[in-house]
């Protein structure tokens, strides 16, 4: 209770809107809708795109035209962890990105399971937990791969390693509360956040604790780790550079109390880094570009609503988005910001970029979008059905 009344101090009433906004999300309903939400990304691999529709499949489509190559329901006798708006209804919401690594592409459910997906046919590979097996508590964030082994976390508050050729579980890591982060890997390391208020980093060989940050609230956001720094947001409203090698604090953003001055909103995407700057979408509707070395704020952009979606780089340009579906295109050698499109939808989907082209996949009114940010058009869109 003490750190809820901190986060709802200073600035408390726009953050309440952000406390209930985002419980609206969690509630998995869009008003009007009998489909479970997901924010599943689009994940690039070479001619062919993967995401996670909101009715619980696995879709596959040609990354030049949107057309659908196959889709997979991951639907089960578990059904989706409570997502689902219809009543008795068993689709599976998929919120983190798909992860494709050779011929598998694997998919993490909120329904508390982890598939792997053939990324040719969609025939499924394996499953953990197996199929008879009581499923994890629920999983929003995605999945990555180093070496021999996925690694990902759950509502469970534990972090696993599971072999990516089998689905054997290989260790796990218990936190104090829940995970809804991504790990990132980096150097033989796990580095990951948790509603514990601690970040960890863990030897991803054998899940051995190395050390861990108190970050003074929950930590939703999945890392940047970039040469000696790891970079995150935490609800505490303030953003965060500590010491890969041993959890140390460089520096922080707002340097002071964030409850009496910065940012109204937490950092909830994933930030992106780019020539010398961190770019960090926060939930107060801003972009805040702070120093790599001293986290000073060097600027800050605008959005005119949350910013829910992590960011992507395409040449210099820094693409960003808001809840609304206003899509903006940073110019980072010029400094400006210019509007992209806007889709006039709920987007809360991670942004992804593959050959020059980005890819949106927004939840309302559910399309995923092919646009050009030079051109600033949009090439194709696919409706999914």
């Amino acid at each position: 209770m003490a750190r809820l009344r901190g986060l709802l101090s200073g600035k408390g009433l726009l953050l309440l809107v952000v406390l209930l906004t985002t419980a609206l999300v969690f509630s998995g309903c869009l008003a009007g809708s009998t489909r479970p939400l997901g924010w599943s990304g689009v994940a690039v691999a070479g001619d062919r795109l993967y995401f996670g529709s909101s009715d619980g499949k696995l879709v596959a489509l040609d990354a030049a035209n949107g057309n659908p190559d196959w889709q997979v329901s991951l639907a089960g006798d578990d059904g989706g962890g409570g997502l689902s708006c219809a009543a008795g209804g068993s689709s599976v919401g998929i919120y983190g990105l798909p992860l494709v690594a050779d011929e598998l592409v694997y998919v993490s459910g909120y329904n508390g399971r982890i598939y792997a997906i053939n990324a040719d046919s969609g025939a499924l590979r394996w499953q953990y937990p197996r199929e008879g097996d009581n499923a994890l508590e629920p999983i929003t964030g995605g999945v990555v791969l180093s070496g021999d082994n996925i690694y990902f976390g759950s509502f469970d508050g534990n972090i696993y390693a599971l072999s990516a050729a089998t689905g054997d579980l290989e260790w796990q890591f218990t936190t104090g509360n829940r995970v809804w982060a991504t790990p990132v890997i980096s150097d033989g390391r796990v580095y990951i956040g948790s509603f514990d208020s601690m970040f960890y980093a863990l030897d991803a060989t054998s899940g051995s604790h190395l050390w861990a940050f108190d970050a003074g609230a929950a930590v939703a956001s999945t890392a940047q780790v970039v040469d000696d720094t790891v970079f995150f947001g935490s609800l505490d409203r303030t953003f965060y550079a500590i010491n890969a090698s041993d959890g140390s604090l460089k520096w922080k953003y707002p340097s002071g109390d964030a409850g009496s001055n910065g940012p109204e909103g937490w950092f909830w995407a994933k930030p992106l880094i780019y020539g010398g700057a961190v770019y960090a979408p926060n939930l107060d509707g801003r972009i805040y570009v702070l120093d790599t070395a001293s986290g000073q704020k060097v600027s800050e952009y605008a959005l005119g609503s949350p910013a829910a979606a992590a960011p992507v780089l395409v040449g210099n340009l820094i693409v960003v988005a808001s809840d609304e579906g206003k899509v903006y295109v940073i110019d980072a050698d010029a400094q400006d910001i210019r509007l992209l499109t806007d889709l006039a939808v709920k987007l809360l989907s991670p942004i992804t970029v593959g050959e020059g082209i980005v890819f949106v996949h927004t939840q309302e009114n559910e399309t995923v979008y092919a646009l050009d940010p030079e051109s600033r058009v949009i090439i194709w869109s696919h409706a999914v059905q």
